[in-house]
């Protein structure tokens, strides 16, 4: 990799699963596909005694889990593990809206007393790629989802109403967010035909409750034949 690393971003696409690792360092960019294993492989894998993940609509069918560690905890129970997540029943993804769920040990999971999800849903279409990030600082968590949109939380239970962090740009999905000692940054992914270029967009900004300005770093990157870059963590 190239410059002096402030991120290393993995992808996962659809088809096999590969995973591309970008960094960035605010102009210089490097990229490189690293293909895994079939992703027949990986759904014949499933868990012997997966998680229970409760939901709204009773189905316990979820996708996308994005977990944030609090310690002391969160909230009037003191939840230390906390999970943004989708509905996916049968693979419906005209469900999908953020959620959350807590835990206290990260292996059982409950809608925390008082909450009421999903956290946000839209009047029509569909609000995939929760992420979550505290700020220790503030003592607040925040929920990420498509479109650049934002709600954040001081307890757990009342969230904000969503904002737009920024204009997205066309095929952006999957924001990631970090906090660190330069302030926050921003990863997504573009998300375009399958073989076609794609981008990693990167931001940063000193706050997640104020617009951010248009400045976006870009880097270009081709997947393999057939895949699909969507889904990010950082």
């Amino acid at each position: 990799m190239a410059g002096s690393q402030q991120g290393i971003v993995r992808i996962f696409g659809r088809g096999e699963q590969s995973a591309l690792f970008a960094a960035i360092d605010g102009s210089v960019a490097e990229s490189r596909v690293q293909t895994r294993v079939s992703v027949n492989e990986l759904v014949a894998a499933n868990a012997n005694a997966p998680l229970a993940t409760p939901t709204y609509d009773g189905t316990g069918q979820t996708v996308y889990p994005d977990v944030a560690r609090i310690p002391g905890g969160l909230g009037p129970q003191g939840f230390e593990y906390w999970m943004g997540i989708t509905l996916y029943p049968d693979g419906v993804d005209t469900t999908e809206s953020p959620s959350i769920l807590a835990s206290h040990d990260g292996t059982t999971w409950v809608v925390p007393a008082g909450l009421t999800n999903p956290i946000a849903a839209p009047a029509t279409g569909f609000w995939p790629d929760p992420d979550l990030t505290f700020d220790p600082a503030k003592r607040r968590l925040y929920l990420f989802w498509l479109g650049m949109r934002v709600a954040w939380t001081d307890n757990g239970k009342d969230w904000t109403a969503p904002f737009v962090l920024v204009s997205t740009l066309s095929g952006e999905v999957s924001p990631a967010v970090i906090k660190d000692s330069g302030g926050y940054k921003m990863w997504s992914v573009q998300k375009v035909d399958a073989g076609a270029t794609n981008k990693i967009f990167h931001r940063t900004h000193d706050s997640l409750e104020t617009t951010w300005p248009a400045d976006v770093t870009e880097c270009t990157f081709t997947p393999p034949s057939g895949k699909e870059p969507w889904h990010m963590d950082v």
